[in-house]
């Protein structure tokens, strides 16, 4: 264990002292036992799992996270770098992982819980800002009481609240997205852009039996599996949410380039520099951050260009999936894009829940707001690696025409 790995493992074994010792988070027991139905999106990274996850977490009907479930494996040592990519199965701390979970899992309100509100923001930060200050960390009660104690504007209240408790890192909330910053933290537990706590009620053991939950992570796309361990009483339902490899790999690549997000793993860890070209020689960040997530190939990548790292994001994910052979309602991402209703109506159906209505999409975790044909401001790139045939044979595996003019 190197330096920078044993500053990472101190500072999230304070995290849980913290979490765990002033009572942030309860013991749940066995109540993943008793949940009736679980609805697991998966996915390749920067193919509209976010956009989809906002719109069915708009239903008072589903329990869901406030963000991913990933700096939950982090805390619990289920992740890289206890891990050798994102890929796992087997559970460490089990029960640990579960009480986080469900610390979380919450269902929608129409009022501002501010007692609920401050314990979101308490634990949330420490997933954030894991080697924050205790003096600090114990002002966040008193700042979320005067955001949201007397406001029904819940997105204000929280505009409010950071801009009083961590005014000079804004840009690294959605919320704030004219404000975008470099991301220059060392340490951190969960990925910006930074999460915002849902206005929701706590999970409750009645709404086990009837509320699905809902989880979206890109990277349990490898871990097909896990929902079975985690909860052996639910029937799981997966959604194989695609994207055509261009418009996948454009976003990618977008992502990788942005100053202010998606900074997954830090190869300190490993003492490793990247070498990517079009990363590691143009962002001074490119040399120790690998971005999305982490196949078990990745090391193979570390010297090839930023394309092909991204080309290969979107390709082992759905081929995960695809070997899997676990039963999916198959959506793409285009699809939504054109008839967003229908699409969502359809899901709906398929979780069993009351149809959502859109309304006006959100854009979160996005490099850009939604939209068609981004992909052409890489078209040359595109079109080369249009021609590898292991491309052309996954375009054909997930129904996609290699006919540029249908790549919206």
């Amino acid at each position: 264990m190197n330096k920078y790995t044993e500053r990472v493992e101190n500072a999230i074994d304070n995290v849980n002292d913290k979490l765990f010792g002033e009572g942030f988070i309860k013991p749940t027991g066995n109540l993943n036992e008793k949940v009736k139905k679980i609805v697991v999106i998966l996915t390749a990274s920067r193919s509209g799992s976010t956009l989809m996850k906002s719109i069915l977490s708009k239903s008072d009907d589903i329990a869901y996270l406030s963000g991913e479930e990933e700096p939950y494996y982090i805390l619990t040592k289920n992740a890289f770098p206890w891990t050798e990519s994102d890929g796992f199965t087997e559970v460490n701390d089990k029960q640990k992982l579960l009480d986080i979970m469900f610390s979380d899992m919450g269902i929608n309100i129409p009022f501002i819980d501010v007692r609920r509100t401050t314990i979101d923001w308490q634990k949330r930060m420490l997933y954030q800002y894991p080697e924050m200050k205790p003096e600090l960390h114990e002002l966040i009660e008193q700042r979320v009481h005067e955001a949201y104690g007397n406001s029904d504007n819940y997105e204000e209240s929280t505009k409010r609240f950071i801009n009083s408790f961590m005014p000079d890192k804004r840009g690294y909330y959605d919320l704030f997205a004219k404000d975008k910053q470099l991301f220059t933290e060392q340490i951190k537990i969960e990925e910006p852009p930074f999460v915002i706590p849902s206005k929701k009620r706590s999970f409750t053991e009645e709404d086990a039996a009837t509320h699905p939950l809902l989880f979206k992570t890109p990277q349990d796309c490898y871990r097909i599996g896990l929902f079975e361990n985690l909860f052996p009483n639910a029937e799981i339902k997966y959604i194989h949410l695609s994207r055509g490899f261009a418009q996948t790999t454009n976003g990618l690549m977008d992502g990788w380039l942005s100053d202010n997000g998606f900074f997954a793993h830090n190869m300190e860890s490993q003492d490793l520099e990247l070498n990517i070209k079009g990363y590691s020689d143009v962002k001074a960040f490119g040399k120790k951050w690998w971005k999305f997530d982490l196949p078990a190939n990745w090391k193979q990548y570390t010297n090839s260009t930023l394309e092909q790292v991204c080309l290969n994001q979107w390709y082992t994910a759905h081929n995960s999936i695809l070997e899997s052979k676990v039963h999916t309602m198959r959506v793409k991402f285009e699809d939504f894009l054109i008839s967003p209703q229908e699409i969502a109506d359809d899901i709906c159906d398929y979780i069993g829940i009351p149809h959502v209505e859109i309304g006006v999409m959100p854009v979160t975790m996005a490099t850009d707001e939604p939209g068609l044909y981004r992909w052409k401001k890489r078209e040359h790139e595109m079109n080369w690696l249009a021609k590898e045939p292991h491309v052309q044979d996954m375009m054909y595996r997930l129904g996609y025409s290699m006919n540029t003019d249908k790549w919206i």
